[in-house]
C-alpha cells in the first residue's frame, strides 16, 4: 500500500512538473508573439 502510495506521488509530481514545462513553453510563445 504504501509503495502505491508513492508511486502515485511520484507519478503526480511527474505530471505537474510536465504541466509547468508545458506552461513556461506557451508564456514564452505568447511573449515572442506578442
Amino acid at each position: 500500500m504504501r509503495e502505491a502510495a508513492l508511486l502515485t506521488l511520484r507519478d503526480a509530481a511527474e505530471l505537474v512538473s510536465l504541466a509547468a514545462f508545458v506552461a513556461m513553453i506557451a508564456l514564452a510563445a505568447r511573449a515572442f508573439g506578442a
